[in-house]
């Protein structure tokens, strides 16, 4: 990579980085769950899913990933923070308990990599291992979907909204650090880095999917809006 390049990289991370405790001491953001509270739905999944969390991080291995998007600094996050969040959700509905683990356990759905592939990898998978799910493999091919009709179907709605509002938080998070480490390691331009934001944050932010949840609505759009607002004061500060 250009020096030059590397330079600027370095200089809008650093800038980033204060912009994003500017804003946090400024605004009121949710508290998001400690690792103490997720804990119990991690262990639950290495306990229950051993051999398919092998299979996944063996395809992976297989498949390669972008930056950013692992096993470890990503996919496992999602899974457990999806689960932990779709019981949140089977709660707030008044989901009897007895119904919950079969709503709850959609960390299955970390087997994508990316849509279509995702989803072909995760049929796969799921028939190596013996695994029945009835909405999982169309859920993978839709997660990035902006606009999908809700199917009054608690076996569908929670895990997939949940889920989807739950990978979308990282496009808030992800403008105080990792989003430029990741156009870095691509080499992308400045002057597209500075307005990458403008793809699809925008139109996410508005997306019909973050309303079918509590947790979308009252978590991830303010943090979406917080990455938002850092992306912009990169993007006034650095304009080429």
């Amino acid at each position: 990579m250009p020096e030059r390049l590397s330079q600027q990289y370095s200089a809008i991370k650093d800038f980033a980085k204060r912009k994003a405790l500017k804003l946090r001491a400024e605004s009121n953001l949710p508290t998001l769950p400690s690792e103490e509270e997720l804990e119990e739905t991690r262990s639950s999944m290495w306990l229950l899913d051993l051999p398919l969390i092998d299979a996944v991080i063996k395809h992976l291995y297989q498949k390669g990933v972008s930056p950013g998007n692992g096993f470890d600094d990503h996919i496992e996050q999602v899974a457990v923070l999806g689960a932990y969040v779709s019981q949140l959700e089977c709660e707030a509905r008044g989901i009897p308990q007895v119904y919950q683990p079969q709503l709850i356990q959609r960390w299955r759905g970390y087997g994508k990599d990316h849509m279509i592939e995702g989803s072909r990898a995760s049929s796969q998978i799921l028939n190596e291992l013996g695994i029945q799910d009835e909405f999982l493999v169309k859920q993978v091919l839709l997660h990035d979907e902006l606009e999908v009709q809700a199917r009054n179907d608690e076996r569908f709605d929670i895990p997939f909204f949940s889920h989807f509002a739950v990978d979308h938080l990282n496009w808030g998070l992800e403008w105080e650090q990792k989003k430029w480490d990741v156009l870095e390691a691509k080499s992308v331009p400045i002057g597209k880095a500075i307005i990458d934001y403008r793809t699809k944050h925008l139109d996410l932010l508005q997306s019909s999917n973050l309303q079918q949840t509590t947790w979308g609505r009252n978590i991830v759009r303010p943090y979406l809006q917080y990455g938002i607002d850092i992306a912009r004061s990169v993007e006034k500060a650095f304009e080429i």
